[in-house]
This record gives C-alpha cells, sequence and structure tokens, in this order.
C-alpha cells in the first residue's frame, strides 16, 4: 500500500508510535517505540529493547502501528504485517542507515522490524466531533494548557 505524504509526515511529527502484535494464540500487546521512519512506503522500526514484540513477530507477523501528534491530537492507525530484519540480511545497512541517523548512534539497535501498511485509519480525538468549531490551533493551544507547556 502506498502512504501518502500526509500518514509519512504524521508519522514524523510523532515522538512515539505504538506497535500492536499478537502472540500464537492471539493474546494482545502493545508496546511504545520511540525510533522509527517511513522509507518509502515501508515503516521502519528499530528493535531497542522489545523482546516481546519480537517473539509475538516471530509466531504471527500481523501487526498494527498507531501514532498521533499529541498537541494536534491527530494521527494514523496502520495495520499490516512486520518482519524482522537482521545485521547478517542483505537489506540491513539499507533500513539501518535511517534508523541510525535519527538515533545519532545513543541506541544499540538489535534489529529492525519492517511494517507493510495493508489499511489505514485515521485516528481523531473526540473533541474534534464535540467541538467542530474549533480549529487545530485552538486544539493546540488546549493541548499545551493541558501539558503545562507554554
Amino acid at each position: 500500500m502506498v502512504l501518502s505524504e500526509e500518514i509519512k509526515n504524521s508519522l514524523e511529527e510523532s515522538v512515539l508510535c505504538w506497535l500492536a502484535t499478537a502472540d500464537s494464540s492471539g493474546l494482545p500487546s502493545v508496546s511504545p517505540k520511540e525510533v522509527f521512519c517511513s522509507l518509502n512506503d515501508l515503516i521502519l522500526i528499530a528493535n531497542i529493547a522489545s523482546p516481546g514484540s519480537e517473539r509475538n513477530l516471530k509466531q504471527n507477523p500481523k501487526a498494527c502501528i498507531s501514532f498521533i501528534h499529541i498537541l494536534k491530537q491527530k494521527g494514523f492507525q496502520l495495520k499490516g504485517s512486520c518482519s524482522i530484519i537482521h545485521p547478517t540480511d542483505g537489506l540491513w545497512d539499507t533500513y539501518f542507515k535511517p534508523l541510525d541517523q535519527l538515533t545519532a548512534r545513543q541506541y544499540p539497535i538489535k534489529n529492525i522490524f519492517l511494517f507493510k501498511t495493508e489499511s489505514v485509519k485515521p485516528i481523531i480525538a473526540p473533541s474534534y466531533f464535540v467541538f467542530p468549531e474549533q480549529s487545530v490551533e485552538d486544539k493546540i493551544n488546549s493541548a499545551k494548557r493541558s501539558y503545562h507547556m507554554k
């Protein structure tokens, strides 16, 4: 599936993405990931400290990624599948380089979760529907007040 510029920009603006996986019995697990990016129509997620996600993906490659801009209160949910890229794999350097640049070599990257999107759904805070007269700027200002930001 082709990722739109809007989705790529939203991903880039997000501080965390949430990777949902399930084990072979279907038991779900959601965990935050802080080093991720898009590369063409793929999403690369650095496996820094995620043995549970890795174990689940080995058993069941189906996954879901969610990310939002915390101030805009908007983002996307992507469903698809993940493969695991190891340092010994032929395309390691291609996938490792953009993640390594994000970390400035501050994080050890064990392997990479390579996410291929099958479906996309926007995530929009309920306040957009309850208060449709409020602009995105209004939402940002409200969130800043909630988070005690200037």
